[in-house]
């Protein structure tokens, strides 16, 4: 229950702190809405599954240059991977269970490096900080009993591509690709001991619209 109330002032604060972003230049603030889905990596060593969510993103451009800043607010639902082999390097876990809802706080820099007529390829860099509320547990052989997993927050960064397409003068039909790496780990504890840290990487994809106002 701690955790709900940072979500919560990351959602009312994100869009406020976007405000000022106008007067970097004449042409109208970006607004996209998106949902987005996460594939971790080829190993049993992941903790989760994959991931999925929606995400609001809003972001301005330096008069006369290719360049871009934004901010962005999300809420995704990871789901524990329940065949995980060894997340923890702890061969007495196992039949992982639970999932994780996560609020990424981010900012990120963008870079026009397509602008079309009907098209344009924007690349993009950024970071995020993981708001992380978990429900997880796991099986311990040698106490013989299920045990509580505890994550706290960490951060993240990312990089990916943005293909928008045209639909009409305000609006575009936008799709992503990048992938997400922990730049700080989330802590973790098991049964109220020390664990080794959780991570939420992966690919992901993203889905939206982008609207001009």
């Amino acid at each position: 229950m701690k955790k709900l109330l940072p979500i919560l002032l990351a959602l009312s604060c994100v869009f406020p702190l976007a405000a000022p972003a106008g007067i970097l230049g004449d042409d109208s603030g970006e607004l996209d809405v998106s949902a987005v889905g996460f594939w971790t990596g080829t190993g049993d060593f992941d903790l989760f599954r994959s991931a999925w969510g929606g995400e609001i993103s809003y972001r301005e451009w330096f008069r006369g240059l290719p360049w871009g800043i934004g901010v962005s607010v999300g809420v995704q639902s990871w789901q524990v991977d329940k065949d995980a082999g060894n997340p923890f390097k702890w061969k007495g876990y196992s039949k992982y269970d639970g999932d994780a809802l996560v609020v990424p706080l981010g900012a990120s820099v963008y870079f026009a490096i397509v602008e079309w007529e009907n098209w344009n390829l924007v690349a993009e860099a950024g970071a995020k900080y993981l708001f992380v509320s978990e429900d997880i547990d796991l099986y311990n052989a040698d106490l013989g009993k299920r045990e509580d997993v505890k994550l706290d927050n960490g951060i993240a960064g990312n990089v990916g591509l943005i293909l928008e397409f045209l639909l009409n003068e305000r609006c575009y039909f936008t799709l992503a690709a990048g992938y997400q790496g922990n730049l700080m780990k989330c802590d973790a504890e098991i049964g109220g001991r020390n664990a080794c840290d959780a991570t939420f990487d992966g690919a992901y994809g993203k889905l939206g619209v982008k609207a001009l106002f």
